[in-house]
């Protein structure tokens, strides 16, 4: 039978090779993105806040800093898990998953308008397909060939 998709059937190991890759690429993308973003707090605050969607100047450019660090340290964390304990992907995507979350939170909180959370939003939707597909991969890796 023919999937909807139009996609050809692959084979199976193929399709588990195929998702290990994404998931290994995506994670160590979002430790180098959360790097960046933090090195860009710690050296730009000002810069950052209006990114963030909070108001620069003022009290901005410590809170930015502390931000800069927490994106900084989970960056090495997602890195760290990704270089020496793979199977652990999915708890810290997890746990990274929080971010976009509160971060929406935070700026709709702040009355910045929707528009301004958007790219918190669209990084937390991706953040959250890349954490299923971490658990996916790590469900058909364990799975005992039939």
């Amino acid at each position: 039978m023919r999937r909807l998709t139009g996609l050809p059937d692959l084979n199976p190991q193929l399709r588990v090779k195929i998702l290990n890759k994404v998931v290994l690429i995506g994670t160590g993308l979002t430790g180098v993105l959360l790097l960046f973003l933090g090195l860009h707090c710690l050296v730009m605050p000002e810069l950052a806040a209006q990114g963030y969607g909070l108001p620069a100047g003022g009290e901005a450019g410590p809170w930015m800093q502390a931000t800069g660090m927490r994106d900084v340290a989970l960056g090495c964390g997602v890195l760290g898990v990704l270089w020496k304990h793979r199977s652990a992907i999915p708890l810290i995507l997890g746990c990274v998953m929080i971010l976009p979350i509160a971060d929406v939170a935070i700026v709709l909180t702040n009355g910045a308008p929707l528009q301004t959370a958007a790219t918190h939003l669209v990084s937390g939707v991706g953040l959250f397909a890349l954490l299923l597909f971490s658990v996916l991969n790590q469900r058909t890796r364990q799975a005992k060939p039939s």
